[in-house]
């Protein structure tokens, strides 16, 4: 078994190319640019943060789930939430708003779940989100107080938004979940899964489809390729021996597969990440 690290970033950080970043009233807002075809491996943010893609797009996959993220798109990112991204040819620019751990305690108190992640496609957070993007570019004595004022009107609809609950996964999900985060680097196929899960495999494949979106063998290959990339970025390890410890059949393969979902070669990636 592989247990991998997530790369886990303080108040301020981004993986992108940071245009402009302000901090007030306990809140901090950066506007990025995110190059095209920028795979970022799986990551956490120390705080909740509200993220607003203003062109571009991007998928963000969190652990049970696929997000696209198109202009106009709001997400609500909890504390700690683990997720990766992968921007397409157009690449992208997002302005985040994270919100400190006092207030993230109000909401809660005031019965917000803060714990799980929300989309939202126009509407009134978007709105305000924008009138707070022009404060934020175009400051003038009284923006601050502009600022704050509209960062918390965000929070109380984000505390007013109750989305409508879906149908919840059952509780084989879990196990299939474990299997493919904990033993992605061993031989498996959807037979192999579906026993230790206790179910069919056609049961599994169709249910998996449904509640994240993509195939068994579409999320094994990313849960791979985010394993992949941390190695990358982070030591000088042999792309070769990367690719076989990361469930690979070899470094071709996980070339091949690299490629085609960042647009790089492993070692054009390494290059890309570390800046050199």
């Amino acid at each position: 078994m592989h247990s991998d690290r997530v790369c886990r970033l303080d108040a301020g950080q981004f993986h992108g190319d940071v245009v402009r970043r302000r901090e007030v009233g306990g809140f901090w807002l950066t506007e990025d640019i995110y190059p095209r075809n920028l795979h970022i491996p799986r990551h956490s943010h120390q705080l909740a943060y509200l993220s607003f893609v203003l062109n571009g797009s991007y998928t963000e996959y969190a652990e049970n789930q696929a997000r696209e993220c198109t202009p106009g798109t709001a997400i609500f990112h909890p504390a700690g939430e683990t997720h990766s991204d992968h921007f397409q040819r157009a690449g992208g620019r997002i302005f985040s708003v994270e919100i400190a751990q006092a207030w993230t305690q109000r909401l809660r108190d005031e019965s917000c779940d803060t714990a799980a992640s929300r989309t939202f496609n126009r509407g009134a957070v978007t709105m305000t989100a924008s009138q707070l993007l022009r404060e934020f570019r175009e400051p003038d004595p009284f923006s601050a107080l502009a600022v704050e004022g509209l960062v918390l009107q965000l929070l109380a609809q984000l505390g007013r938004h109750r989305p409508t609950p879906l149908p919840g996964p059952a509780r084989w999900m879990k196990i299939v979940l474990d299997v493919l985060h904990t033993d992605f680097d061993q031989k498996l196929d959807l037979t192999l899964i579906a026993n230790r899960a206790g179910i069919h495999p056609v049961h599994l494949a169709r249910q998996f489809r449904r509640h994240h979106g993509r195939t068994v063998g579409h999320y094994i290959r990313q849960v791979r390729t985010d394993a992949a990339c941390q190695r990358l970025s982070r030591s000088d390890e042999p792309i070769s021996e990367i690719a076989l410890q990361t469930g690979f059949f070899d470094q071709s393969h996980f070339t091949r597969t690299l490629k085609r979902l960042t647009g790089y070669t492993p070692a054009q990636y390494r290059k890309q990440v570390r800046g050199r």
